[in-house]
Parts: structure tokens; C-alpha cells; sequence
């Protein structure tokens, strides 16, 4: 069954090796016994936790064991454009299931992310806030689910395909306030746009060195 008896060694419930602060490990095993650990409360979980994300009506866990199963499996949440995963911690216990980023670049100075209405370019959204212009190059590094998450009310982040991405979708399929990044992550394009997305654009000043700035 790949299972122990208590008091074969190793520390029962270990924690060893994770990033608790984003709650992912290195393993399915640890993340799965770190889950179960008093601390994190798994059976109080239960209810709260479904087992499709997002999808309550699904029914949830019959117990901790097997929700601590269900969140330890990996999923899009821990990619990166669905083509590698985002950190060697990828087995993750929290509810949003996305560890953090290894080797996350900054925005450079200068930039600003910027939220525009439905329907409007980028050209047009940095225009409009403050005669900025858009930087194809600070969307490459805004294009990512962390990112987008931690700055707007995305309550979920999918990799999709078009042109007008990234963007916020109020309404997007079954789901509602969706955050949207495109899986080709050298498609941006300032001047597009559509009918019911709102784009989220990276915005420079006139005049600025941030269009000759080497991104990573």
C-alpha cells in the first residue's frame, strides 16, 4: 500500500521541506501528510472544500484523507502557461491550489498595471490613464495568474488563447469574475480588443527608457 506503521522513523504529519507560507511541497506523499497535520484543520474543511473547484455543486470530501488527496493533486493552477510547472513545490494543500512562483520577475520602474473597460485596446486604456503608452513587454510579465490574482477580484485565473489577453471577464462560461492569461506568451498586442473583456494592460510614460528595457 506504500503506507508505514507508527514507529518505522520519520515524523508523522511532516511539513518537511514545504513553503508553508504558500502551503505546497515537494511531493504528493509530504504535501498529503502535511494536509492531514492537526494545524491545518483538514476535517473542519470538509464542507467548504468541493471536490471540483468552484464547482459546489459537485458535493464535497467524505473525509480529510481523501480531501487532502484531492487539493495535493496538481492541476493548471501549478503551471505556467500549462507547459511547466511554476515552483519544485507543486503539490499544494491550500484552497487555490497554485504555489508560489520561483524566480518571479518585478515590473520595472515606471510601469503601471492597469484595468481598462470592456470593449477597450490597451492603446486606448493607457491613453486614457494619464497620455500613457502601452508596453507589450509589462504584459509578458503581468501575464500570470499570481500576479493578476493578488491585484484584482479574480476568483479564478484560466490560461485561454486570443488576442485581447491578458484580461478580466466579469462573466466568463459557468463562472464569474475570471481573470484570463494567454497561453502564447509572445502574442501581446496593444491594439486589440473585445466585445466583453476588459484587458489588463501594462501602461509606460512618454518619453520613458521603458520600451528600449530588456525584459526577462
Amino acid at each position: 500500500s506504500g503506507c508505514c506503521r507508527a514507529g518505522e522513523g520519520g515524523e508523522r504529519h511532516s511539513c518537511e521541506g514545504c513553503d508553508l507560507e504558500a502551503k505546497c511541497c515537494p511531493t504528493y506523499e509530504r504535501c498529503v501528510a502535511c494536509c492531514l497535520a492537526p494545524e491545518h484543520d483538514a476535517a473542519g474543511r470538509l464542507a467548504t472544500v468541493p471536490v471540483g473547484k468552484g464547482q459546489p455543486q459537485l458535493g464535497h470530501f467524505d473525509d480529510a484523507f481523501a480531501l487532502c488527496r484531492g487539493l495535493c493533486r496538481t492541476n493548471s493552477a501549478s503551471t505556467y502557461h500549462e507547459n511547466s510547472y511554476l515552483s519544485e513545490r507543486r503539490f499544494c494543500l491550500s484552497d487555490s491550489g497554485r504555489p508560489a512562483e520561483d524566480n518571479m520577475a518585478a515590473l520595472p520602474e515606471g510601469v503601471e498595471v492597469v484595468q481598462g473597460g470592456k470593449g477597450k485596446s490597451c492603446t486606448a486604456v493607457c491613453r486614457e490613464h494619464g497620455g500613457m503608452e502601452c508596453s507589450v513587454g509589462s504584459m509578458e510579465l503581468a501575464n500570470r495568474c499570481e500576479y493578476l490574482e493578488g491585484r484584482f477580484p479574480c476568483s479564478r485565473c484560466y490560461s485561454v488563447t486570443g488576442d485581447d489577453l491578458p484580461a478580466f471577464k466579469p462573466t466568463w462560461q459557468r463562472y464569474t469574475d475570471a481573470c484570463l492569461i494567454s497561453r502564447n506568451i509572445k502574442g501581446f498586442k496593444c491594439d486589440s480588443s473585445g466585445p466583453s473583456t476588459e484587458r489588463i494592460c501594462g501602461c509606460f510614460k512618454s518619453g520613458s527608457d521603458v520600451p528600449h528595457q530588456q525584459f526577462p
